[in-house]
């Protein structure tokens, strides 16, 4: 092309146009691949020094696709239109000997820049609506697994307290005519706090289900009545077990909501209970971490989990599997939501002499802390 009539045509138009030439292809892609530089059109003759102009065009579109590349050739025909889309080509000039595409040159750059600019936007638009609709999806199957086990924890959750209620009203009418009034007075206490719990279980889990953590009340933890109230939950299991469990005598501070602590208590306890050695040996304790959190854990004398087995914890559909026992408690997906809602993170690993070690952190509360070394441990250990 006439390099000089094209740069003067544009510099003279009142677009104003910013021209960079470059006598030889492979300078201008140097130049191009520099993304630091703001290219807006590629005017390009098919004839160039080094590389013809399709090929230009074709690294063009290969290395920056927001610019809007332009053919110029003194021929067009069926062929070139189709090595031109090929290439990535947006449109093309075809010139004259007269030198009259000089004239509506500037306005077709302007007009050929602006359909391609509006292209990259609607191709943007496009990619978001469809990663937008990737992402409901992935959060539909989400929220759908997330309300299988949702279900299956109400469920198994609700056995205890129930299968307790229903044990205490049989005994109250098997033995109507023979139970002391002291006795009646108990057992109907019992068949009460039973009734009770269930529907605090039911109440703490549809919370859980449709609240945000600014929604539930954060107060300081005492973890002690919590461990009181999991082992009452875990009555059968545990006369059945029979296990042997250590406590500290004080716990380390924590805040966080007291019913879905006592959800990840319930189900780590009644799984060191269902899943520990025989006889069953259970410790308990926490300590002060230096990130400002407080790390529980239950620790039991099973056999342990392998590598593999440790890395499926906690998603959904996941169970521990060591026989044929029933599942109780939250599962272990829900665990991990409730304590990360929290603020807190849920593990597990080996326990030091054998066993598992299930975990969990919440934040600690304490504002005036400076080391780690300052910080005493409370843990219980044999």
């Amino acid at each position: 092309m006439d390099a000089q009539a094209v740069i003067w045509r544009l510099e003279h138009s009142h677009y104003k146009f910013k021209i960079r030439y470059h006598v030889a292809a492979e300078h201008a892609a140097d130049f191009i691949a520099n993304e630091d530089e703001i290219i807006d059109v590629l005017l390009t003759d098919y004839d160039l020094l080094g590389m013809t102009g399709l090929e230009l065009c074709h690294f063009v579109q290969e290395q920056r696709p927001e610019i809007a590349n332009v053919l110029m050739t003194g021929y067009g025909n069926e062929y070139l239109a189709a090595q031109a889309i090929k290439s990535g080509v947006n449109e093309y000039v075809v010139k004259d000997s007269l030198g009259d595409y000089l004239d509506d040159l500037p306005e077709q750059l302007l007009a050929i820049w602006e359909r391609h600019y509006t292209d990259i936007l609607a191709a943007h638009a496009q990619r978001e609506q469809e990663r937008e609709i990737v992402n409901t999806i992935n959060t539909l199957r989400s929220q759908n697994a997330e309300l299988d086990s949702f279900a299956q924890t109400v469920a198994h959750d609700l056995k205890n307290p129930l299968s307790a209620l229903s044990g205490l009203a049989e005994l109250l009418g098997s033995s109507s005519e023979t139970i002391s009034d002291a006795d009646v007075a108990t057992i109907s206490q019992s068949i009460a706090s039973c009734g009770q719990k269930a529907i605090n279980i039911v109440d703490e889990l549809l919370k859980l289900g449709r609240s945000g953590l600014n929604e539930i009340e954060v107060t300081p933890v005492n973890t002690g009545k919590l461990l009181v109230e999991t082992l009452f939950r875990l009555t059968t299991l545990h006369d059945k077990i029979n296990p042997i469990i250590h406590e500290p005598e004080n716990w380390p501070q924590a805040i966080g909501y007291e019913p879905w602590i006592e959800e990840v208590w319930t189900n780590y306890v009644s799984n060191a209970m269902k899943y520990g050695g025989r006889p069953c040996e259970i410790w308990l304790g926490g300590e002060y971490q230096a990130d400002g959190l407080t790390r529980f854990w239950v620790r039991d004398n099973g056999r342990g989990l392998t590598e593999a087995e440790k890395s499926h914890l906690f998603q959904p559909y996941t169970r521990l599997h060591f026989g044929s026992q029933d599942g109780n408690g939250l599962g272990l997906s829900i665990v991990r939501r409730i304590v990360e809602r929290q603020g807190g993170s849920v593990g597990v690993c080996d326990a030091p002499g054998g066993g598992c070690e299930f975990w969990f952190t919440i934040p600690t509360g304490l504002r005036e802390i400076d080391m780690l070394s300052e910080w005493e441990t409370v843990a219980h250990s044999e």
